[in-house]
């Protein structure tokens, strides 16, 4: 638990002393992941069962994403829709993935460039920090390659 709440004291830490976009990869099992408080934080999983077990979102409803991931090109959003998203985000700071394994790599890309397009901003993911959860030995990926 100690481990925990340094890692959490130190994204903490990172959010609030300044502007730098930072990524952390946190491997682990089962529980590793985390509750921060008065940073805007977003918390997705890719599924709902996982979603729901840290009070969530899933990837596809928090970002509007195609459910059939790695079938199909991610479409632009159009100007209203992105806007409407842009405007619930406009205060992120975090995104933290939990279940980094079931992410394949097209999902990823498409996170990325959804962000991208709704924060507008060329920075990877958007600008948004990014902490990404799990254990790769846990759950094998399915119908996509995986992210590293």
């Amino acid at each position: 638990m100690i481990v925990k709440e340094n890692i959490l004291s130190n994204v903490m830490n990172l959010i609030k002393n300044g502007d730098e976009q930072f990524f952390h990869f946190i491997n682990g099992g089962a529980g590793v992941g985390s509750n921060p408080e008065s940073i805007h934080v977003a918390l997705c999983a890719q599924t709902g069962k996982a979603a729901a077990s840290i009070d969530g979102m899933t990837l596809h409803s928090f970002l509007s994403l195609p459910v059939n991931r790695c079938k199909h090109k991610l479409v632009k959003l159009n100007s209203d829709v992105s806007n409407r998203i842009g405007v619930k985000l406009k205060h992120l700071q975090l995104l933290i993935i939990d279940e980094i394994s079931m992410v394949g790599f097209t999902m990823f890309q498409q996170v990325n460039a959804r962000l991208q397009q709704i924060m507008k901003v060329k920075k990877p993911f958007g600008g948004i920090s990014l902490i990404v959860l799990g254990d790769f030995n846990q759950l094998r990926l399915v119908g996509d390659k995986y992210i590293f």
